[in-house]
């Protein structure tokens, strides 16, 4: 998980810069920084959580299918 918030965080910054070299806006610095920091940690963990979430809702279906009465 380290390694894919690093490379996130690199690729966000490699675009930042990307911007600032293209349209020659000033984005750099810490406020910038942080809040890329945050976005990479958001949407990593987002990702790391997606496949457990998908498999409790597929449980509970499956629980709430097993549950209902037979006529």
């Amino acid at each position: 998980m380290l390694r894919t918030f690093g490379l996130r965080l690199l690729v966000n910054v490699a675009l930042v810069v990307l911007v600032k070299f293209v349209l020659g806006i000033s984005l750099l610095g810490a406020d910038t920084f942080f809040f890329l920091c945050m976005i990479s940690l958001i949407t990593t963990l987002h990702d790391r959580y997606q496949p457990a979430y998908a498999w409790r809702q597929k449980v509970a279906a499956n629980l709430a299918v097993a549950r209902l009465p037979m006529r």
